[in-house]
């Protein structure tokens, strides 16, 4: 069993399960982790009358944060990353590690870890080819040079 708490946020949900973080929680679990949450946040601006799950809320994003995971994991497209960095800036005194993937990561990746200093790791391409190893290496504070996807 791993004893790393990962928090996955999607904090642009649109009403569909987030398919990208739903694969990689499979994946995470796959690798042994067992706690292992997904926050879909439904803005109140957005769909909000439309959803209403609790769990799909930005006071379940904070009550995951403050069960103070080891590891928060946003999915950041082009258009989302504003609302995605601010979600993170909220996360950063509640966890170990940052870590950003989706489109936004993918198409700007050394460029962003210049710019955006809250991140600690990008993941880029394909995120589920890598997760499991890549949270591997940091439960175990092994080096993460050489991780590709």
């Amino acid at each position: 069993m791993r004893l790393l708490k990962i928090l996955l946020v999607y904090p642009f949900g649109t009403g569909s399960p987030p398919l990208g973080m739903c694969l990689l929680a499979a994946e995470l679990k796959k690798a042994g982790f067992t706690d292992v949450t997904l926050a879909d946040i439904v803005d109140d601006g957005y769909l909000g009358e439309q959803i209403k799950s609790y769990k799909r809320t930005k006071e379940y994003f904070m009550e995951r944060l403050r069960e103070k995971p080891d590891v928060v994991k946003f999915s950041a497209s082009v258009p989302t990353f504003k609302v995605v960095y601010d979600y993170a800036k909220i996360a950063r005194p509640y966890c170990k590690y940052i870590i950003f993937g989706g489109p936004h990561p993918t198409l700007f990746q050394q460029k962003l870890l210049e710019v955006a200093p809250i991140i600690d790791i990008l993941v880029y391409g394909e995120a589920d080819l890598v997760i499991g190893e890549l949270l591997s290496r940091l439960e175990k504070n092994d080096d993460l040079k050489g991780l590709n996807n």
